[in-house]
């Protein structure tokens, strides 16, 4: 049954916003079936476009059918970075209908195992020996956005109302209005297809401002489905593109955000809408960046056990104690008439009974009721040793003072007579300043040592500093105790990057050197133009959906998302690590993450962080509650679906890590064995190498 949409009245126009729209419903070979609602499609975008968007037609680019030839779809899409009425950050819109396809990865691009890569077909796309007029690849697609987003900024939307996987039997894709073709093997050079565009760097993402929209930072991509299904039509029109468009004519683009796209529309059967991109909580359009909403989640009642429980867990740091507020209907700003707390928390599930039931219990039976998470529960333990000094006893007044404020829940920091033990140092000097000095063993055992900026001593400004000690450790420390031997099947390696020499004008980012993961570490050698790349293999039986982060130990504000999956709402999203072999990788290839730079301090010679890997066996995104008011089966939720996490510590140098010398071997006037003098960061024992 169709979601009902709440209409709201518009509060703006986008008379600044740039379109360009293809729709190709007949092509000039044979060999294509025609597709029935294409240029539809593409002619309902632009009636939404101007009438309901204001956008001028001088700004909305048409190219349809015999217009749609390639080398126009190029030039089209190259013509928003020269254009001059573009101002950077104006709004710039794609929209593709018509056939798709895939094709053979070229030699050396990493595609997660399945050396297959998407393309568009244009109108005169031709196999005919002498004649050829090859595909469109997605990487050369990406290239161009990329050229856009350093000229005009990344407030890029694209939608693909297209697929990728044709069933093989053109007469069944005609009948059924499928938007796939199978391209014959002549249409294929993959190698040199469009490098002279491609060659910028298509999903290459270096995190300085010179290549700030590399890879998924460039734009936003909703595509129909994943790359493994197939677009459909019905009455004439993309199933995709009616549902998109209903939505799009009933919430105004400033109150509607990327995010919740595919959770708003009307849901579709037998494809997976996908959406990828970096800026997802912005609103449509937009080019400011907007802080993530809280998310609302349908509170359910299990009779057999008599207690309530959410689709959430442990793997959405979850944990015991954990309270959720109690919301009459589906909307963050609702008011309040109570709240939960967990009792019991799994992976995917957690138990919660009402912390009043006086006052909520009577209620719970009217439908739907939604929770929005109010505080955290159990946290994991901060030590802190006071600095031995003339100024002991008021610097521990002070904080057993702030501590001890409930008010502020630090509860989970507490103070510890053995510096060995503890995660940082800290005195109050007389100028009334905190000094923090690192003693966390995780990272001075490999030599590096670290006392950090000064904090005023005053309860608005420590408060901040503990609060991102909380979170940092937190989730540097989160794991799933119950269940790590999914990570017994992972392999996680790093390799140096570089760039490959060719004949063209670019060149090829690709690895060099070996596995830089060595002993569940890597270590490393800094130097200003080296760029690094991760690949993550999945040897399990399930599907897996990675997250990746780097923790850097000199900044508790520093957490810095290497790689995030896309989001599809309600539909089923694909698994970018898929099992007995499936791989990912994060800087190169085709995984759509930035490769990775690191950089010393002037005055050090090492520094620590920590690369975090989770991997879930469900997507990690809740699924938009609407669409599923009907009570879950509480023991599957309880058993069915896992994660597991692994933590790799990154040791920067700036100068190589002295090799050790065989113990038999004795230094120069010395009766020392050389192993007496190893680095700190030396194992004291030979490990089996991670997978």
């Amino acid at each position: 049954m169709p979601r009902p949409v709440i209409s709201l009245p518009w509060t703006r126009s986008y008379p600044s916003l740039f379109a360009l729209i293809i729709g190709i419903d007949t092509y000039q070979s044979g060999d294509f079936p025609r597709l029935k609602g294409a240029v539809r499609d593409a002619f309902a975008y632009k009636d939404y476009l101007t009438n309901y968007l204001g956008v001028p037609e001088a700004q909305i680019r048409m190219l349809i059918n015999k217009a749609a030839s390639r080398d126009a779809i190029l030039e089209a899409i190259r013509s928003f970075k020269d254009d001059a009425r573009i101002n950077f950050g104006d709004p710039i819109f794609i929209f593709y209908a018509g056939h798709g396809s895939q094709i053979e990865a070229p030699p050396g691009w990493e595609t997660g195992g399945r050396h297959r890569i998407q393309a568009l077909v244009p109108y005169d796309c031709c196999s005919t020996r002498g004649l050829e007029v090859l595909c469109i690849p997605d990487r050369t697609i990406g290239a161009l956005l990329e050229d856009i987003a350093d000229r005009k900024g990344n407030n890029i939307t694209v939608v693909f109302d297209c697929c990728h996987s044709a069933s093989g039997t053109r007469a069944a894709s005609s009948k059924l209005g499928i938007r796939s073709v199978v391209l014959e093997p002549s249409h294929i050079n993959t190698q040199d297809l469009d490098r002279d565009i491609w060659d910028s760097g298509y999903k290459v993402l270096y995190p300085s401002p010179r290549f700030r929209y590399r890879g998924l930072r460039s734009h936003i991509l909703i595509a129909a489905c994943s790359s493994s299904e197939r677009a459909g039509e019905t009455k004439g029109r993309g199933k995709f593109s009616r549902a998109f468009i209903k939505l799009l004519k009933s919430i105004p683009p400033d109150r509607l955000r990327y995010s919740r796209i595919l959770s708003s529309m009307d849901l579709i059967s037998d494809q997976n809408p996908q959406l990828e991109g970096v800026e997802q909580d912005r609103f449509l359009f937009g080019i400011a960046s907007n802080a993530p909403l809280a998310p609302v989640y349908p509170l359910y009642f299990d009779e057999a056990s008599g207690l309530h429980f959410v689709k959430i867990g442990t793997a959405h740091g979850i944990t015991q104690g954990s309270t959720f507020d109690l919301l009459p209907v589906m909307n963050p700003e609702a008011a309040l008439f109570g709240s939960f707390v967990v009792v019991r928390s799994t992976s995917f599930c957690s138990l919660m009974t009402p912390q009043n039931e006086g006052d909520m219990l009577s209620r719970t039976n009217s439908s739907p009721l939604f929770v929005q998470r109010s505080a955290e529960g159990q946290k994991c333990e901060i030590r802190l040793h006071i600095t031995r000094n003339d100024r002991y006893q008021a610097s521990r007044n002070y904080l057993n003072s702030l501590l001890g404020n409930g008010s502020y829940d630090l509860r989970n920091f507490i103070l510890v007579d053995d510096p060995g033990e503890a995660h940082l140092e800290v005195s109050i000097n007389r100028s009334n300043q905190a000094i923090f000095q690192l003693l966390d063993k995780a990272v001075t055992r490999h030599g590096f040592h670290y006392r950090y900026p000064r904090v005023d001593a005053r309860n608005d400004k420590m408060i901040p500093f503990f609060e991102n000690v909380a979170n940092y450790y937190s989730e540097l420390y989160r794991t799933n105790h119950c269940d790590q031997e999914l990570m017994d099947d992972i392999q996680v390696s790093c390799f140096r990057l570089e760039e490959k020499p060719s004949t063209f004008s670019e060149t090829d980012m690709v690895t060099i050197g070996q596995d830089l993961c060595e002993y569940k570490e890597i270590d490393l050698v800094t130097k200003d133009d080296s760029c690094y790349g991760f690949k993550i293999i999945n040897h399990g039986s399930s599907d897996l959906y990675p997250a990746l982060s780097y923790f850097d130990s000199r900044d508790f504000d520093s957490i810095t998302t290497w790689y995030k999956p896309p989001s599809s709402g309600p539909y089923e999203l694909e698994a970018p690590l898929k099992k007995f072999g499936g791989s990912l990788t994060v800087g190169y290839g085709s995984g759509g993450a930035p490769p990775v730079t690191f950089s010393l301090q002037e005055d050090q010679d090492i520094a620590v962080g920590f690369l975090k890997l989770l991997v879930f066996t469900r997507p990690i995104d809740f699924i938009d509650p609407v669409k599923q008011l009907y009570t879950p089966d509480l023991d599957a939720l309880l058993s069915k679906h896992t994660w597991g996490s692994l933590v790799i510590p990154i040791i920067q140098r700036r100068r190589p890590k002295q090799t050790p010398i065989s113990p038999v071997y004795f230094w120069p006037n010395s009766h020392c064995h050389a192993m007496s003098r190893r680095t700190a960061s030396m194992p004291n024992h030979l490990l089996v190498r991670s997978k």
